[in-house]
């Protein structure tokens, strides 16, 4: 409406007294129809964009419970087979101490049962670092302030945090790993 009044005034300024109202009637219905069908253009791209950016968060949510989900059991399995491999082993080692004397043969199974409790220890300390790691994205997500360049998630102590605890489950594989292959090597020995 403000367009019409400063072009009804400059027509008046130019001497013209009497404007048809049919023309006039004319350019408001278009002006008018034009506005409402870009309003409703621009509501329609707005409803779409809107939907858009709420499929694409539901995608990176679920994205996110899937990597948690995945990594959790990453941990649990570094944490049962050492732990599983460390009872199997205290269980045939007090056997064979109690029935037999082959104290001085059943020495490399000493030690694989300190790879696998290192395995064991292991798994707790990326369970913790894994911990520390969401905590420090969660801190940066609910408005601390992050370094800027300091790394791509915005989260240089988060980052840290989870290479710790991705090498430390490595070193949890690792030890099982060292642990098996050291009382297979013991168990050719004695047996």
């Amino acid at each position: 409406m403000t367009n019409l009044v400063d072009i009804l005034k400059s027509l008046r300024e130019e001497g013209t007294e009497t404007v048809p109202i049919d023309l006039l009637i004319d350019w408001l219905e278009d002006s008018q129809s034009k506005t409402e069908e870009e309003r409703f253009i621009r509501s329609l791209r707005h409803a779409s964009e809107l939907e858009q950016y709420k499929a694409k968060n539901i995608s990176n949510l679920e994205m996110f419970k899937s990597v948690i989900t995945l990594g959790h059991n990453a941990l649990k399995a570094t944490f049962l087979i050492n732990g599983s491999a460390a009872v199997a082993l205290l269980a045939f080692l007090g056997n064979i101490w109690a029935r037999t004397a082959l104290y001085a043969q059943a020495q490399g199974l000493v030690w694989a049962l300190a790879f696998f409790c290192l395995g064991v220890l292991f798994s707790a300390i990326a369970t913790g670092f894994t911990w520390w790691s969401q905590d420090a994205y969660a801190m940066v997500s609910f408005g601390a302030k992050p370094r800027k360049g300091a790394s791509p998630s915005g989260c240089p102590s988060g980052d840290r945090f989870k290479i710790a605890a991705v090498i430390c489950a490595i070193a949890s594989f690792l030890a099982f790993l060292s642990g098996m292959t050291s009382s297979l090597s013991a168990f050719f020995k004695v047996f």
